[in-house]
């Protein structure tokens, strides 16, 4: 597949690290991370991002197990833990949300979590920040190697909104398509200046016209492209192209 991720091998030199920025705080009062994982199966707690210095200090950590997933947000009595089986040796899809002074919820492959929860303590008020917190991905605050993330991480992002239950199911049953084997997404062209851009609505189908050809998407991959240039402008209806 096209897709890119991250590799990480459970060793705590291994990792990515992003300085204090302000506005990775969430001053809406709420956050959310999304992201993509596949690991091995391993009985101990690993930890694919954190934002903060310690267990008591931070704005919020997430971590996995075989048999549990941990969803922390701020200090060391405020956070949620799912009992649940981890999928191992393939990707699956975590999403997890917290507003201050509520209890955190966590979705795994579009489906929220609750029925599951082994703890859900309330987040503080409002959400913790300090200008020592740093963003570690792949890896856990303590140089340990028990608690670096040992598998793979792609598609993570964080933002200070909650998304509903529709946008999250629509999420995870568009991005499962680039885990495919094979799958395409990216456009089909030497650059990214996009000529004009139609939608068909019978189809569902996005064409993209480059100077390499027309790209054809259905929601986030590409399912086909021709190589004839697109110079000026694209139309699309009922199945038709018009192309120039």
């Amino acid at each position: 597949a096209e897709l890119v991720g991250y590799k990480f091998t459970g060793n705590y030199n291994n990792y990515l690290f992003q300085p204090y920025l302000d506005h990775m705080y969430p001053d809406t009062g709420e956050v959310t991370v999304s992201v993509w994982l596949k690991r091995p199966s391993s009985g101990s707690l690993r930890y694919a991002i954190c934002r903060g210095t310690a267990d008591a200090t931070e704005t919020y950590r997430l971590g996995v197990k075989d048999d549990a997933i941990y969803w922390d947000y701020g200090n060391g009595a405020a956070y949620t833990r799912v009992d649940v089986g981890v999928p191992t040796d393939e990707w699956f899809h975590l999403l997890v949300s917290v507003k201050e002074g509520e209890a955190g919820q966590v979705w795994m492959n579009g489906k929220e979590m609750d029925g599951l929860y082994g703890v859900n303590n309330p987040a503080p008020n409002p959400l913790m920040d300090a200008t020592s917190y740093t963003t570690l991905v792949g890896r856990h605050y303590n140089n340990d190697h028990t608690y670096a993330f040992d598998g793979h991480i792609a598609l993570l992002r964080v933002c200070m909104t909650r998304p509903s239950q529709n946008q999250i199911t629509k999420m995870y049953n568009d991005e499962r398509q680039l885990f495919k084997d094979n799958a395409k997404a990216t456009l089909y062209s030497t650059n990214s200046d996009i000529k004009s851009l139609a939608y068909d609505e019978s189809t569902g189908l996005l064409h993209a016209g480059t100077t390499s050809g027309r790209s054809v998407f259905k929601n986030l991959c590409r399912i086909d492209n021709t190589t004839d240039p697109i110079n000026v402008s694209l139309s699309a209806a009922n199945g038709l192209v018009a192309e120039e």
